[in-house]
C-alpha cells in the first residue's frame, strides 16, 4: 500500500465518526461533533493569542548526535551531524513563567537533505536566577523528510528540554529508536538554539 493510500485510509477512518454526526440533524448538542468543534475553536483561539501576544523567536539549528552504539562506524562516517538551519516562531510566556511556542524550522538532516517542520512546543520552566531558567516539556509537530513517507508530512511528538539565559536558550530533544534491529533509525540527540527577539 502506497503512503498516499495509507494516508487516505487513515483520514477516512478518523473522520468517519464526524461525518456520521454531521449528517445526523438530530444529534445531541453535546455530541462528538460539537465537542470536536469546541476543542478546535479553543485551540485556534490560543494559537492566535500566541501569535498576537508572543515574542518573535529565531531558531538556529546546530547538531545531531547519533548514538555510537546504535550505528556502525561506517554509518556514522556517512551521516551529516552538522544540522545547520534556521527557523522563526512566536513564544508566549504565561503568568506562571511557562512557555508556549509556535514555530517553523528547516535544517540539513542526517543525509544532508532538507528537513522541514512546523509545530507547537510547551515547556514548564523553573527560574533559578534573575535572567536564567531551565525548562522541560514536549514538542508536537509535522515533519517532512526525504527518507520517510516520500517527503509527505507526518506527526511527531518528542520530549524537549532547555537552559535559557537572558533570552538565549540551548534546547535539546531526543529521537528514540522505535524498532529493534540494525536497520532501525533513532537514538539521536538533536541540539538547537532559540533567541528571543522581543516584539
Amino acid at each position: 500500500m502506497t503512503a498516499k493510500l495509507q494516508l487516505g485510509v487513515m483520514l477516512v477512518v478518523l473522520l468517519a465518526p464526524l461525518q456520521g454526526h454531521a449528517a445526523d440533524e438530530d444529534a445531541p448538542p453535546d455530541g462528538l461533533m460539537e465537542k470536536t468543534v469546541a476543542v478546535a475553536e479553543d485551540t485556534a483561539n490560543y494559537a492566535r493569542r500566541i501569535i498576537d501576544e508572543g515574542d518573535n523567536t529565531l531558531y538556529l539549528s546546530g547538531y545531531a548526535y547519533h548514538d555510537r552504539s546504535t550505528y556502525s562506524a561506517a554509518k556514522i562516517d556517512g551521516f551529516n551531524e552538522a544540522a545547520w538551519g534556521a527557523g522563526f516562531g512566536r513564544t508566549l510566556i504565561d503568568d506562571k513563567g511557562n512557555s508556549d511556542s509556535l514555530f517553523a524550522l528547516a535544517f540539513l538532516d542526517s543525509h544532508s537533505d532538507v528537513q522541514a517542520q512546523v509545530g507547537y512546543a510547551r515547556e514548564w520552566r523553573w527560574q533559578f536566577a534573575e535572567h536564567a531558567a531551565v525548562g522541560g516539556g514536549f514538542v508536537a509537530m509535522l515533519v517532512t523528510r526525504s527518507d520517510m513517507f516520500s517527503n509527505m508530512p507526518f506527526p511527531v511528538v518528542l520530549p524537549l528540554v532547555s537552559v535559557e539565559v537572558k533570552g538565549v536558550a540551548l534546547m535539546a530533544t531526543y529521537i528514540p529508536k522505535l524498532s529493534p534491529g540494525d536497520g532501525a533509525n533513532g537514538n539521536v540527540l538533536y541540539l538547537f538554539g532559540r533567541i528571543n527577539l522581543g516584539r
